[in-house]
């Protein structure tokens, strides 16, 4: 009984610390795109595109914080480990350090975007959390909904003919 309660605990703490280190993956992710942003804003459109890109990140950050509260009244469980987190945040953690000393193309950068959006969907709430109650999915699946439109928006940036190549 005593070793199951201590189970039960460990894995809440779990649960808790991937909630946080989701919301700092989020956090990160989109410090990185309004690095980007600043980077090119003599590029207008693109600069817009990459701030809406990371103000996206941000209500994905907000989503996670919503699951946090939620976590007191509803049940959950994650499809992704603490140690997978932890690796992610390091990893864009790692990458916006590098950005930041040795900024890319915006062409890399925005091709960096696409495969970093592909890459870290599964620590998005509608991927991440699996809830008891569906109609908690179904929010968190609403709320995502249109997230695929913003790498649609940047594969298409992409593909512009430009001039520019700064």
């Amino acid at each position: 009984m005593i070793s199951q309660l201590l189970k039960d605990v460990t894995m809440a703490e779990d649960i808790m610390g991937l909630l946080e280190l989701c919301t700092n993956i989020e956090e990160k992710t989109a410090e990185l795109y309004f690095c980007f942003s600043d980077l090119y804003r003599e590029m207008p459109d693109l600069s817009r595109l990459l701030r809406k890109t990371a103000q996206e990140e941000e209500n994905h950050m907000l989503q996670f914080q919503l699951a946090t509260k939620l976590k007191k009244n509803c049940n959950f469980s994650a499809t992704v480990s603490l140690t997978q987190a932890q690796q992610a945040f390091n990893m864009i953690a790692g990458l916006l350090e590098k950005v930041r000393e040795r900024p890319p193309t915006w062409r890399n950068a925005l091709k960096f975007a696409i495969e970093l959006e592909n890459r870290m969907s599964q620590f998005h709430t509608n991927t991440a959390l699996v809830f008891e109650d569906d109609s908690f999915n179904s929010l968190y699946q609403a709320m995502m909904k249109h997230d695929q439109d913003h790498v649609l928006a940047l594969s298409r940036y992409l593909e512009m003919p430009t001039d520019q190549e700064a």
